[in-house]
């Protein structure tokens, strides 16, 4: 818990009270657009995610809000946006889905770029890790 802790302030993601459950993430990676790490927190009643790792905090300054897009049995996924600047100066945006397997947890993230080609994975383990709050409540 204190390492969460100590990632989570590190990425500047705050762990609030009410997170039912927190997924971090670490992956091995070929590009710089996809992070070797991400903090995956959902909210109590799975309406609300929120994501944050090294690129988000880069352009977005922080954690953004993200969505489940598939949740079921075997696995489940994550997407989110972000707009980023390339290294020429260009804008673009980012479309991300992490996908994390059940019960292993093992972990692929694709990363694309909207109107470009390419796409950049990465892949690797989360764990879970039970906030205070969720402690309480189970």
């Amino acid at each position: 818990m204190l390492r969460l802790i100590a990632l989570c302030a590190g990425l500047g993601l705050a762990l609030p009270s009410a997170a039912a459950e927190v997924y971090q993430c670490r992956l091995a990676v070929t590009h710089n657009a996809v992070p070797e790490i991400v903090v995956v927190e959902i909210g109590p009643e799975g309406a609300e995610v929120a994501v944050n790792d090294p690129v988000i905090r880069s352009f977005a300054g922080g954690p953004i809000r993200a969505r489940v897009a598939v949740d079921n049995a075997r696995r489940t996924t994550f997407a989110w946006d972000l707009r980023i600047r390339t290294e020429v100066n260009q804008q673009a945006t980012m479309s991300y889905r992490l996908t994390v397997l059940k019960p292993g947890l093992a972990a692929t993230i694709v990363a694309r770029p909207l109107g470009y080609g390419g796409t950049y994975e990465g892949r690797g383990r989360c764990s879970r890790v039970q906030t205070r709050a969720t402690r309480r409540g189970a």
